[in-house]
């Protein structure tokens, strides 16, 4: 009993600081309301309107950056924020982040306390500052029955189903994709219309020192190396918050302190050395995220160790 309430105690706390520092870097900082989790709730507003969620209305002052870009995150994400939109958008992140936050404190502390370093990662506090997802899909790693939430932003979540499928969540997954085929029938359309505008996206296993995750194959049956590489294979930002599954590739404390201070040594690099944005590639986006190349070669680079490491 007392360590459940121990669980749930730092969990809520952990939920508060988030939300915390969110509100300060959307009201201080970037002066910029819900910065990533806008494009939901205006398309979450566009649905409730009547119309269709991935044409965003073009007035600039409703975007905190990025204006035209459209709505990359499927269907259902725009349901899920559905409850936020009656808020201020500057409250709706709060809240968003907190709860998230909070959630994958608590379902990550079930695998025990050696995973509490997460919170003191870069990939976080990155997500708390741009109002990400990956907080909330890291759940579905700790609770497979939570796979429907892989529907969120399929491009992290895909690696996380990774360690083991549940009946529940597949059914769910069924569930959930049928009731927003409903609601919209053009979503999937729509949706990878969307994604193919995106100019910003990078695969990791292209770019830089990319092709080495390869070598993950090498432990394919562990469910750490089937995370590493699918995510590698993913297009994402990189912007450290979509790195945030990475971390759950540690199996003990040590491995997890290590993960926990290589992520920070991506952001020091691009700081003292510099953006890596012309490092050789087989492929990369119209626009390479300065720290690219610094998060494949320290965030990746030092997963892929862990995953070829033999357990003691």
């Amino acid at each position: 009993m007392h360590r459940l309430w121990a669980r749930i105690l730092i969990s809520v706390s952990a939920g508060l600081l988030a939300a915390l520092v969110c509100y300060f870097f959307q009201t201080h900082w970037f002066d910029r309301d819900a910065a990533d989790l806008t494009w939901a709730l205006l398309g979450a507003r566009e649905w409730l309107a009547g119309n269709n969620p991935y044409n965003l209305p073009s007035d600039p002052s409703l975007y905190p950056y990025d204006q035209g870009v459209p709505l990359f995150y499927p269907f259902p994400a725009v349901l899920a924020i559905l409850p936020l939109v009656p808020l201020p958008d500057t409250l709706a992140a709060t809240l968003w982040i907190g709860l998230t936050v909070g959630l994958m404190t608590y379902a990550l502390l079930g695998e025990g306390a050696w995973r509490l370093p997460i919170l003191a990662s870069l990939p976080l506090w990155a997500a708390v500052a741009q109002v990400q997802w990956s907080p909330l899909l890291m759940v579905i790693w700790a609770w497979p029955a939570t796979l429907p939430l892989l529907l969120l932003k399929p491009n992290i979540g895909l690696a996380l189903s990774t360690k083991k499928l549940s009946p529940k969540g597949i059914i769910g997954c069924l569930v959930v994709l049928a009731l927003s085929l409903i609601l919209l029938p053009t979503w999937p359309a729509d949706w990878l219309q969307s994604a193919r505008a995106s100019a910003r996206h990078l695969i990791p296993i292209l770019y830089g020192p990319g092709p080495l995750l390869l070598l993950a194959l090498m432990r394919w049956r562990q469910p750490e190396a089937r995370l590493l590489l699918i995510l590698a294979c993913m297009p994402q930002r990189m912007g450290f918050y979509d790195q945030l599954p990475l971390l759950l590739v540690a199996r003990n404390l040590r491995q997890q302190l290590i993960l926990v201070l290589s992520s920070w040594l991506s952001m020091i690099a691009l700081l003292l050395i510099g953006p890596s944005w012309n490092w050789p590639s087989i492929w990369h986006p119209q626009s390479v995220d300065g720290s690219a190349g610094w998060v494949i070669l320290f965030t990746y680079g030092t997963a892929l160790w862990i995953v070829l490491m033999k357990d003691k």
